[in-house]
């Protein structure tokens, strides 16, 4: 007889089916596996429909705050009434919420951490949230995120484990490039290159500013920045220092991302850190020539000059000189896009992720 697989609580933001989709397939391959799986999220959310196709039983309920009382005595309901086993948090709402709802519950934890900064071994409060002694593991995202996290003392590091989010090649199947160079006012000839990202520091737009005003003035370079909060002040005075007020171009939040990458000459990932860059992902599986920074994520599946060009991070004139070189050897277009794939396909397995998780899973309950 075969042994019912352990329910499982996943308490996850899944809003923008864009961004939630490579977590969200997880948990549908769980369920296709014969995993409960109950989701407290949203109810607008856009993935609810998917989930519930798959058997999923989703739940409207996401945290507000991190002392949200009705979401932590919603959680410890469903907990009960669902028999879950095991509860998976995805953000700080749903770690503090579900730490409080489950305290005296025989339930093993998993938190999730998609990167390095933010929580420090010094600081009291961490220990009512990623730090706290009652998580059973801590889901790195990348190598990286885990080599950070062991940096904390006093921390357990065999609670860490490293799971990327994979993804399959068929979801951008059929993505068509829009033709957003007409839409800026460009020509064919002019060279586009697209920065994805909803601006932070440490996504190091201003590196990438900064090295567009060391680009050789008579070069027909276009940069177009996608999300928000990219038009602030610094990013318009970096433009304006260098005159390039024609030749940059804030596009601000747009749903069709994927089809913006499409339509690019080159995506640049100019992160400071990051935990794994989703716009890197996205341009190798369209096939788009891809510069990015040295961050240790990101070298964890990219290789100079063999799938994309690569230089050292926050140094802006390095970025330039790998920009002009990617003008200058249109032939790496090809050798990048076919490259890409094969590091998409080996890194980026949605079946080794949904394998590992089981396999993540399954190890916690046997030590119940």
């Amino acid at each position: 007889m075969k042994t019912k697989q352990p329910g499982i609580l996943v308490i996850s933001n899944y809003r923008d089916s864009h961004v939630a989709r490579p977590e969200a397939e997880i948990f549908v391959g769980l369920a296709q596996r014969g995993f409960p799986i109950t989701v407290i999220t949203y109810g607008d959310a856009e993935y609810v429909k998917r989930f519930e196709s798959f058997g999923i039983y989703v739940v409207d309920g996401h945290p507000t705050s991190k002392k949200d009382k009705t979401a932590t005595a919603l959680i410890r309901k469903v907990v009960q009434e669902r028999n879950i086993k095991v509860l998976v948090l995805c953000n700080s709402m749903g770690v503090v919420c579900a730490l409080n709802a489950v305290k005296d519950l025989p339930v093993k934890l998993i938190a999730y951490r998609g990167f390095a900064g933010n929580v420090h071994w010094y600081d009291p409060t961490a220990y009512m949230q990623f730090l706290h002694p009652r998580l059973d593991k801590i889901w790195c995202l990348s190598k990286y995120v885990e080599d950070e996290w062991h940096k904390q003392l006093f921390f357990d590091k065999s609670k860490t484990e490293v799971i990327l989010k994979g993804q399959d090649l068929s979801w951008y199947e059929g993505v068509d490039a829009i033709d957003l160079k007409t839409e800026l006012g460009l020509t064919p000839k002019d060279f586009l290159i697209v920065c994805v990202a909803n601006n932070r520091k440490v996504k190091g737009v201003h590196c990438l500013l900064k090295a567009a005003n060391e680009l050789p003035k008579d070069l027909p370079i276009h940069i177009a920045l996608v999300g928000r909060d990219m038009q602030i002040p610094y990013h318009l005075k970096l433009v304006e220092k260098g005159g390039r007020e024609a030749k940059t171009h804030f596009l601000g939040y747009r749903s069709k991302v994927l089809e913006i990458i499409k339509s690019s000459d080159a995506v640049v990932v100019p992160s400071l850190r990051e935990g794994l860059s989703k716009a890197m992902i996205e341009a190798l599986a369209l096939q788009i020539p891809l510069i990015s920074s040295a961050v240790p994520s990101s070298l964890e599946i990219l290789e100079h000059g063999k799938n994309a060009l690569i230089f050292p991070v926050n140094d802006h004139k390095s970025l330039a000189k790998q920009i002009v070189y990617l003008i200058n050897n249109p032939q790496l277009k090809e050798k990048f896009a076919k490259a890409g794939l094969v590091a998409f396909s080996e890194a980026l397995s949605l079946k080794n992720t949904v394998d590992k998780f089981e396999q993540m899973v399954l190890n916690l309950v046997s030590k119940s």
